[in-house]
């Protein structure tokens, strides 16, 4: 189950639950569905998008299910776009905080594109072992897709 949901009062861009997240409320309220949170910033009509893959929308993601992670980001490249993998559906909050963000900018008159750095990720090198670093493989590291 794909939570695209915005809990978000529109007027002032404040969260509306008060500790934990509507996409857990979502699992909570649906026992046994494997919930991931995403789609939530892009609005139906950004879909699908058929541009250059390198400028694809890329959506941040999060859940608790390797196989329903699969599930949200093959749909997601089914519409164009590609999936950043956040963490687990207890970074959902951080999601949809990004969400309160998003709106208060617009709503000040400006593109939440240019409030934001552009910040290219550094390459991970997989040869270097640093153990106080996470390694591709630890599953805390945001993964895209």
């Amino acid at each position: 189950m794909i939570d695209c949901t915005n809990p978000v009062d529109y007027g002032t861009g404040e969260l509306k639950p008060a500790t934990g997240s509507a996409a857990q409320l979502v699992a909570r309220s649906a026992p046994g569905a494997l919930v991931v949170k995403a789609l939530h910033l892009f609005a139906g009509a950004s879909w699908p998008y058929a541009g250059p893959r390198e400028a694809a929308p890329v959506v941040a993601v999060c859940g608790d299910e390797p196989g329903a992670l699969d599930v949200a980001t093959a749909l997601i490249g089914d519409l164009g776009g590609r999936t950043a993998v956040v963490g687990g559906l207890d970074s959902a909050r951080q999601l949809e905080e990004a969400a309160g963000f998003v709106m208060r900018v617009v709503a000040s008159g400006h593109n939440p594109r240019h409030a934001v750095p552009d910040v290219d990720p550094a390459p991970v090198d997989s040869t270097v072992a640093d153990p106080a670093l996470p390694t591709p493989v630890d599953s805390a590291l945001p993964a895209t897709r």
